[in-house]
């Protein structure tokens, strides 16, 4: 079996997509935003997000989620998780719940929009939407530079920018 099984259920497909939009519209101090989204940045040499926070290679829980690579990897975890059930039940022909298919689906989802945060550009360089500091209390409400940037990409991505892109199936060159 591959991942093409999973993804020819529409639910899981759904799921992936919700999973994907809503780590970004669930709001301030959600469980996967954390401090004005802290949770979706990570400095690659400091290992912390913008104001400081980092678990610096502690293994990830609920707890301790506070950056964007220890986010996608908590929410990986769980995809994994919610996936080897789905898997034994294929393999022994047995039915597979659209519910089982779509919780899968969206922790895939957030697994992937936090390890699409670590190559967003204002994402991986601390930028939040604030200048002069490197702390929240800084934000400013009208400085839509990286949300902008996030809003192009998927509007680029909507319209078909990536449709004719090659995929690459050479697992060997990766």
């Amino acid at each position: 079996m591959n991942f093409s099984t999973l993804w020819s259920s529409l639910p899981f497909r759904l799921g992936v997509r919700l999973g994907l939009e809503r780590a970004d519209t669930e709001g301030l101090f959600s469980e996967f935003s954390g401090a004005v989204f802290s949770k979706h940045f990570y400095d690659p040499d400091t290992g912390r997000n913008f104001i400081g926070k980092g678990n610096l290679g502690f293994p990830t829980n609920a707890n301790l989620g506070t950056t964007a690579k220890d986010s996608g990897q908590l929410y990986m975890d769980q995809a994994v998780a919610l996936a080897k059930p789905i898997v034994s039940k294929l393999n022994n022909a047995e039915l597979v719940s659209d519910s089982e298919y779509y919780s899968c689906g969206e922790k895939l989802g957030l697994a992937l929009h936090y390890e699409t945060d670590l190559v967003q550009p204002m994402h991986a360089a601390n930028f939040g939407n604030y200048f002069g500091g490197n702390f929240f209390f800084l934000l400013n409400p009208f400085d839509f530079r990286h949300s902008d940037y996030e809003e192009i990409v998927d509007q680029l991505t909507d319209a078909g920018y990536l449709d004719n892109t090659a995929l690459n199936n050479d697992y060997n060159t990766i």
